[in-house]
């Protein structure tokens, strides 16, 4: 072998090393990075999840209010002591208070209205500016806008309702108006006095009564009893 077959040999040999070298290098940074991409991974995997921040109310909130949920109090400026539970829950709020709102959508609309309690899906939906407003039931009180001390307890009790002072209690219980319901000092209900100098076209009822006087009441006892108290129908 010549000198130039040597120097070709030797030139070769050293290419083939530096190929080696390489391939060995890259073998290795290729398995690093499978080793710290699924350390990666792991990480995130076992990192807590990041809590969203503003629409998400829970605990505490400025002005000495309280909130629940996605989305609730979220409007409030100057409102104080309202507390919120739930999706949506005094959304639009922002000067009313010593509100409760507990359901999705529950005074929903409410701003400046103040002193409501509303219990239940779409309790007391419509509100904005209506005062002592009690809901109790899903869709009670649901139209009322700015009517104010009003009771309906049952699912869509007061459901249309726009107009003050009226009571429901039951499945679907409507009042658009009516008398007054009163409480004396006595803790007696009523409704307002009434009087013969009040009223006009006075007259018997006739026969419409008959019905009435022909019933004849009796007293009688239940058999087989040891103790046999007087019953009346």
């Amino acid at each position: 072998m010549n000198e130039n077959q040597r120097s070709e040999v030797s030139g070769q040999r050293s290419v083939n090393q530096k190929l080696t070298h390489l391939q060995n290098e890259n073998l290795v940074a290729f398995r690093a990075r499978w080793v710290v991409l699924p350390l990666t991974f792991l990480c995130f995997g076992l990192a807590p999840m990041a809590r969203a921040v503003g629409p998400d109310a829970e605990g505490a909130i400025a002005g000495s209010n309280n909130g629940e949920g996605v989305g609730v109090l979220v409007n409030r400026t100057t409102g104080n002591w309202n507390t919120g539970t739930g999706f949506e829950a005094l959304n639009h709020l922002t000067g009313g208070n010593q509100n409760t709102a507990t359901g999705f959508w529950a005074l929903l609309s409410d701003t400046t209205g103040s002193y409501n309690t509303a219990t239940g899906v779409l309790a007391l939906f419509s509100n904005t500016t209506g005062f002592f407003n009690n809901a109790t039931g899903a869709y009670s009180l649901a139209n009322n806008t700015d009517g104010s001390q009003n009771t309906a307890v049952g699912y869509g009790a007061l459901y249309r309702n726009t107009a003050h002072g009226n009571t429901a209690t039951g499945f679907g219980q409507t009042s658009v108006g009516g008398m007054p319901v009163l409480i004396n000092a006595n803790h007696k209900l009523g409704t307002a006095t009434s009087s013969k100098r009040f009223r006009e076209d006075i007259k018997p009822i006739d026969k419409a009564s008959e019905a009435l006087f022909a019933l004849k009441p009796v007293a009688f006892r239940y058999k087989r009893r040891l103790i046999r108290p007087v019953h009346h129908s």
